[in-house]
């Protein structure tokens, strides 16, 4: 999938970019299937105008203008278009709705299969999922944020957890030659029984992202996620991958296994207390890793 991006800019934007700036994307996954009690979907591709784009395909995106501190752009692949907007602190929705994307997707089948499955069905709806935003503001505020997400993660478990829903959060990033990766992974184990609420559910949402700090220029997402048990007597089975990258950037695999166990051979871990994990890689990149149990 290619994006296409030019750009009018005025001196007060914090988006780095400018006038005929140009990027190119490729989609190289998009899969997702589900099953909410009878009710059964699966699809591949994204979705724009309702019409589906397969995998391995070229979007082109156009920015337009610039207002302020707000990028306006056009998104076309397939003879399909789609306007766009970046804004000023557009991370913080796009983090929640990324890093716990599976706990979205969830809530939209169980409460209205019927209007909801329009958000997937013949390929992933973009104006949904908040999945592609094509660029950040290159502040260090923006890395700051998202550096710091999983704390606003770890706040939000603590109040909510209970004996019979537990959270484990695992973080890491780097940093070299100009580019953030972060990477997240949370898992589930939900079996709440109460007369609201009667679940059996163990669930992993799992996300990478990779940026160019000084541009903000997004170079790939990663996107995995799954959902088995009941709900209110439902069977529930829910899996999806997708991921985005740029062109002339190889989107390095997720580093975490769907346990929360490093994949890599490249790496050593040593524990300092239950709840913090210390990650150590032997290239000259600068790491950070936090696990959390609740």
């Amino acid at each position: 999938m290619i994006i296409s991006l030019s750009v009018f800019q005025d001196s007060s934007c914090t988006f780095n970019v400018k006038n005929g700036d140009y990027f190119e994307y490729i989609i190289s996954q998009a899969e997702f299937s589900a099953t909410v009690g009878s009710n059964t979907l699966s699809s591949t591709g994204i979705k724009m105008n309702e019409n589906n784009v397969p995998i391995g395909s070229v979007l082109s995106i156009n920015v337009t203008y610039v207002i302020g501190n707000t990028v306006y752009f056009w998104m076309s692949a397939h003879g399909n278009r789609l306007s766009g907007v970046a804004r000023p602190n557009l991370e913080e929705g796009n983090m929640w709705a990324s890093v716990l994307y599976i706990i979205g997707v969830l809530d939209l089948l169980t409460n209205n299969w019927e209007y909801n499955i329009n958000y997937f069905e013949n390929g992933f709806n973009l104006y949904y999922t908040q999945t592609f935003i094509p660029f950040f503001e290159a502040e260090q505020e923006t890395w700051d944020f998202i550096d710091n997400f999983i704390t606003e993660l770890e706040s939000y478990y603590t109040t909510t957890k209970t004996d019979q829903a537990d959270y484990t959060l695992f973080y890491l990033n780097s940093e070299e030659n100009d580019i953030f990766i972060g990477e997240w992974l949370v898992l589930f184990n939900d079996n709440r029984q109460n007369e609201l609420f009667n679940a059996s559910l163990t669930a992993t949402s799992h996300y990478k992202s990779a940026m160019q700090k000084s541009t903000g220029i997004l170079l790939g997402s990663r996107y995995e996620g799954s959902c088995t048990g009941e709900l209110d007597g439902l069977p529930i089975d829910i899996a999806f991958k997708l991921l985005f990258q740029e062109i002339n950037y190889d989107m390095p695999d997720f580093e975490y296994d769907s346990t929360g166990g490093l994949s890599s051979n490249n790496w050593i871990i040593t524990t300092s207390s239950v709840t913090f994990v210390t990650i150590i890689i032997t290239l000259s990149i600068k790491i950070k890793s936090k696990k959390k149990n609740f």
